[in-house]
């Protein structure tokens, strides 16, 4: 299908030129912030604009977008579409849906925060305020990692059959998930980098994950099995 084929080639020219930032952010960041004090002035300056001059309004709806990014609504829209995906024996979605999530979550929790190891900021810490009640390291989100991967996903396998609709869905999505990254910031749960390296790490990774799925459902031969309305099908003439 060629409006597959082109979705998939704006998401690897866009992990293409995002790689080398990307490589650069997440060798960087140990450097640069190693304690609770330490950090970038623009990020630090950044943050108190952000509460000094977010509305009560807005910020409100913020912190209503940063609670839906919690695992505790994604786990289930991850589950209750892997659910629908297998009645529909729509496989393909399966393994992207299982390998795009599933191993967003790995890398952030059991990979690169343990490693980088890096505090969240102080205004966490209590000294600026009450915050909500979140353990672990700050870099990358897990926040903006994770919806991004699922959401996006969403959003290719949701508009395949409404193809006039695909940029309008992908915008609300954008929005959406840059919502979830500054209700991060406004809370004061994330640096700016955090959030940065989240949608990097995020994008990158189900980049790899949609050409990885194609390569291994030719492998295991459930190309014909799937439903025709996966955008992961291939018109192979």
């Amino acid at each position: 299908m060629k409006k597959d084929h082109f979705f998939n080639k704006i998401f690897l020219v866009l992990s293409l030129l995002i790689l080398i930032p990307a490589v650069w952010l997440f060798s960087n960041i140990p450097e640069t912030q190693v304690s609770h004090e330490a950090g970038f002035l623009v990020e630090k300056n950044f943050w108190f604009f952000l509460r000094d001059n977010v509305p009560p309004w807005l910020g409100t709806l913020l912190s209503f977008l940063y609670d839906l990014g919690d695992k505790e609504i994604s786990g289930p829209v991850v589950g209750i579409s892997l659910g629908l995906f297998i009645w529909k024996k729509q496989w393909k979605s399966v393994l992207l849906m299982t390998l795009g999530s599933g191993g967003a979550l790995l890398l952030v929790d059991k990979v690169f925060k343990p490693i980088i190891g890096r505090p969240r900021p102080p205004y966490f810490m209590g000294e600026y305020g009450s915050v909500p009640d979140i353990a672990g390291a700050s870099f990358p989100s897990g926040h903006a990692t994770g919806n991004l991967v699922l959401y996006l996903i969403l959003a290719l396998l949701v508009t395949q059959n409404i193809s006039r609709l695909r940029w309008l869905v992908f915008g609300a999505v954008v929005l959406f998930l840059f919502g979830i990254g500054l209700g991060s910031l406004y809370l004061g749960v994330h640096w700016p980098s955090d959030i940065l390296g989240g949608y990097m790490l995020g994008f990158i990774w189900l980049t790899f994950c949609l050409f990885f799925v194609d390569l291994l459902a030719i492998f295991l031969n459930i190309d014909r099995n799937i439903d025709r309305s996966s955008p992961l099908n291939r018109s192979r003439k």
